[in-house]
């Protein structure tokens, strides 16, 4: 098989990095308030007045009220660790802004290797587990390599679904923040096409599946959300075949290759 070490370290290093960022993205956490006095308290935030005052429930039950001129900060910290500081103003959903859910659109794909749709749920406190499509066949530059170089004229009938899970980096100094992740998709469909040298209509099918990471910024707009970023990965053809129309029993099985995608990732969305 081509590229098959290229193909298994691409594979094992996106799905390392997919683990890593799900572990980071399961940890337990707890809300930290800092005083202006140098105290510490360490809990869960049960009410947040803005700009008014912030009341922290301890472990071992006792409630704490503070008014914000007394806070110096608040962070959201895993157990044990170290995490991202809140803007004592604000809640921390509103800080954050992300939603329950997303959902996510990717219109380049229109030019390049089919438009994505993403939805999901969050899990953790800044990362989503979502479900991935991808129509292939209304992708031009997808459809430019089919008819190798726009030289046959084929028709395309494909698509893929998927997996995948993104960890968002939010910060306290902007509403912005870089993002990665990856994801799994498994592709399938069918390409026609004549053959002008015997004058006779071919059909072809095909099945493949694709490990994939992507990585960007993205900018907010009370609950809208704009991306930019990149996506590369390997794939691997499972099934390549194609026949005669006048002669269906006669498949041609060509060679199952593995190759690298590279996409530009400019989508955007809603956090529901």
């Amino acid at each position: 098989m081509r590229y098959s070490k290229q193909f298994l370290f691409a594979t094992l290093f996106v799905l390392f990095l997919g683990f890593a960022a799900a572990g980071y993205g399961q940890q337990n956490w707890q809300d930290v308030v800092y005083l202006k006095n140098g105290s510490i308290i360490r809990g869960v935030i049960v009410e947040q007045i803005p700009n008014q005052s912030v009341k922290i429930q301890t472990a071992d039950g006792n409630l704490f009220v503070y008014r914000i001129e007394e806070i110096k900060k608040i962070t959201k910290e895993p157990i044990g660790g170290f995490g991202k500081s809140v803007h004592p103003g604000r809640s921390i959903e509103q800080e954050s802004s992300l939603g329950k859910y997303e959902l996510e659109v990717n219109p380049l794909g229109f030019l390049q290797f089919g438009p994505i749709v993403d939805f999901g749920p969050r899990i953790g406190t800044s990362s989503y587990l979502y479900g991935h499509f991808r129509w292939t066949s209304l992708g031009l530059l997808g459809r430019y390599v089919t008819s190798e170089g726009g030289e046959e004229d084929v028709s395309m009938g494909c698509m893929a679904l998927g997996v995948g899970f993104k960890r968002l980096f939010v910060n306290d100094y902007s509403p912005n923040y870089p993002y990665a992740g990856s994801f799994f998709e498994y592709g399938w469909g069918s390409t026609s096409g004549y053959d002008y040298y015997y004058e006779e209509p071919w059909t072809g099918s095909h099945a493949y599946f694709s490990f994939l990471g992507n990585g960007g910024y993205r900018w907010n707009f009370s609950g809208f959300f704009v991306n930019l970023g990149f996506m590369g990965g390997v794939a691997t053809e499972t099934k390549n075949e194609w026949w005669y129309n006048n002669y269906p029993s006669y498949k041609t099985q060509d060679s199952k290759e593995t190759f690298f995608i590279y996409m530009l990732e400019f989508s955007m969305g809603w956090s529901l």
